[in-house]
């Protein structure tokens, strides 16, 4: 009887994992937000670890449920490891070819320098339009006419796209 049972608890946990999805494992990120706190454990209550800033490298594993409630990733980043919460991950997205964006470019003139640029948005934003406008404007111009009698972000030796 207690060996039946066994065998059958067995097949029962061997069928059941065997439904489950498969974990993702580490997958590269970077992180979303100008200063993002690394905790040492899931959870905003835990010591903070370090600082990260947007757009830094990391590898994320399997997300676990904080004590806090969040979801949180276990990270590794140059340096060293700890928790990064979910709406600080961003995972980067793949543009797929798609024919009727890129006529969209060719029909309204982008010249090729800002397409990669506008794949890249569609990829992540796919629902977004991007409407062309010509100004006539000579860059030259324009950065004489930002230099006048200001202080300009814009340095007057920019290379033009």
């Amino acid at each position: 009887m207690h060996k039946k049972v066994c065998t059958a608890l067995a097949l029962t946990l061997s069928f059941a994992m065997a439904s489950m999805p498969a974990l993702a494992g580490e997958r590269a990120a970077l992180v979303k937000g100008s200063l993002v706190n690394i905790r040492a454990e899931a959870t905003v209550k835990s010591s903070k670890v370090t600082n990260l800033f947007s757009n830094a490298s990391i590898t994320v594993n399997d997300s676990v449920q904080g004590s806090d409630g969040s979801t949180w990733y276990p990270v590794k980043y140059a340096g060293g490891q700890g928790y990064i919460r979910s709406d600080f991950v961003k995972f980067p997205v793949q543009y797929q070819r798609d024919e009727a964006f890129e006529n969209e470019l060719n029909q309204q003139g982008f010249p090729e320098s800002y397409k990669e640029g506008l794949r890249n948005l569609h990829a992540e934003f796919p629902s977004w339009r991007f409407q062309g406008m010509k100004t006539n404007l000579n860059w030259d111009a324009v950065l004489n006419g930002e230099m006048e009698g200001t202080s300009s972000l814009v340095d007057k030796n920019a290379i033009s796209s």
